[in-house]
């Protein structure tokens, strides 16, 4: 099985280090971005099977960095959770429509890993684009969800 492929994206570096290590730690492959334009370049060169990012960062935002992810041709089907210190409405609602999912900070990493997780599934169940990496669910490391 291939493990699937997530890109963290948060300019504070001590958050992107403790994130991709729980990712890696359940079994996915991990790259990181410390802003929205690097994490563009690293998208298209790598297709994850999910970004999760920061809202708020310097040159280019997070919800810039979806703009740019769904206007792609090759990005356009990669599931976006978008995660923030604020619980900001507009987000979900108007721009937050780009991404997938929206957390607010902080965030439980099990949850955080539980709705990559699920997010992955259901793109992969809608064909994820130009991927075709079986599905690896978060049930064969700790059962079904409930």
């Amino acid at each position: 099985m291939t493990q699937a492929t997530v890109l963290i994206v948060d300019d504070e570096a001590d958050v992107r280090h403790m994130v991709s290590y729980v990712f890696r730690r359940c079994g996915y492959r991990v790259h990181t971005a410390a802003d929205g334009a690097q994490a563009l370049a690293i998208a298209e060169s790598i297709l994850p099977d999910i970004v999760i990012t920061d809202v708020v960062m310097p040159r280019m935002t997070g919800t810039e960095l979806a703009r740019a992810l769904r206007a792609g041709e090759r990005t356009a089907h990669v599931p976006i959770l978008m995660i923030s210190a604020h619980d900001r409405a507009d987000l979900r609602a108007g721009d937050g429509a780009l991404a997938d999912a929206y957390l607010v900070k902080p965030v439980e990493l099990a949850a955080l890993v539980g709705r990559a997780e699920a997010l992955i599934a259901a793109g992969r169940a809608r064909g994820g684009g130009q991927r075709d990496r079986p599905a690896e669910t978060l049930a064969r490391r700790t059962g079904p969800e409930q």
